[in-house]
């Protein structure tokens, strides 16, 4: 099931416009049926339709995703949105993602430059990606950066192909390949794996 909060700063002013975004709404529920089979929430601000692609686009966009029980697994912010119906695509820029475990408590945040979720619920991020562990443990995985990295948001696996870094509280581990579980503490790094312990 799929809900959805729109906040608009601007006044439409015209039935022309109201249609349009009645419309819109009504495409971007069925992308976000498809892609989604757990409850959802999404706050939008200024949308519009590109007729020349197909795409919606939307500024300033807030994503909140839930399990079948109403728990909170994620929330997504971005600064711009573009969902392309034909292709069940979802392009993010500047996203942050909050990461929630089974007791609602935040476990990981996410930011990159550039993210793309499709209909198999792969979120691929892409840039600068900086993943931090709030939960923090001195044994423990504290941050992640890559630049590039695809998580499986059903299993909340992590994999990536290029350089990573593994930052812990007295460590840090580079790798050209990376594995993960965000629900857990597996971090694996593959292929030229270099570490440096820090002694305090």
């Amino acid at each position: 099931m799929v809900f959805f909060k729109v906040k608009n700063k601007k006044n439409l002013g015209n039935d022309l416009k109201c249609i349009l975004l009645k419309n819109l709404l009504i495409l971007i529920c069925i992308c976000y049926f498809y892609l989604n089979t757990s409850q959802s929430t999404i706050q939008r601000n200024i949308s519009s339709l590109n007729y020349a692609t197909n795409a919606h686009h939307s500024n300033e966009i807030i994503l909140y995703s839930y399990n079948a029980i109403g728990n909170l697994k994620f929330k997504l912010t971005a600064t711009y949105i573009q969902c392309y119906p034909n292709t069940q695509i979802i392009e993010f820029t500047q996203p942050n993602i909050t990461i929630f475990n089974k007791k609602n408590i935040i476990i990981w945040t996410i930011k990159c430059n550039k993210a793309q979720l499709n209909y198999k619920k792969i979120l691929n991020l892409t840039g600068y990606v900086s993943i931090n562990k709030i939960m923090q443990n001195t044994r423990d995985t504290q941050s992640i950066i890559t630049n590039q990295i695809s998580i499986n948001l059903i299993k909340q696996n992590m994999l990536s192909n290029n350089k990573t870094i593994v930052h812990g509280s007295c460590f840090y581990s580079i790798g050209t390949k990376m594995s993960a579980k965000l629900n857990t503490k597996q971090i694996k790094l593959f292929d030229s794996t270099y570490t440096q312990y820090e002694y305090k």
